[in-house]
């Protein structure tokens, strides 16, 4: 028998023995936020040389997690000295969420 994969042109699928398993490109776009991938698809063809080709298909179900914000700069103790002119600190170089934007309050 001759198995192949079929849509699979960026290569998120791999045939191994007789089990189709994601690869290390299917993996991070999974994760890739940017991508939003909801579901992933293949087909595979079954071709014993004979008779006609039979094929069957199956979808990964993406479940999207809302990944927590995170600190990517944490800010340095600051010592300023009695009657300092404004003092701002960017936020958004500090915290830093891969799926959102995020919201600040004090």
């Amino acid at each position: 028998l001759t198995v192949s994969l079929e849509n699979n042109s960026n290569g998120y699928f791999v045939l191994v023995g007789d089990e189709v398993k994601l690869t290390q490109a299917g993996v991070d776009a999974v994760n890739n936020d940017e991508l939003n991938l909801k579901d992933l698809t293949i087909s595979a063809s079954v071709s014993d040389g004979v008779n006609p080709t039979a094929s069957d298909s199956d979808s990964l179900v993406v479940n999207r997690v809302n990944d927590a914000p995170t600190v990517e700069n944490a800010i340095a103790d600051q010592v300023l000295s009695e009657d300092f002119d404004a003092y701002t600190i960017d936020l958004n170089e500090v915290f830093k969420d891969s799926d959102s934007s995020l919201e600040f309050s004090v």
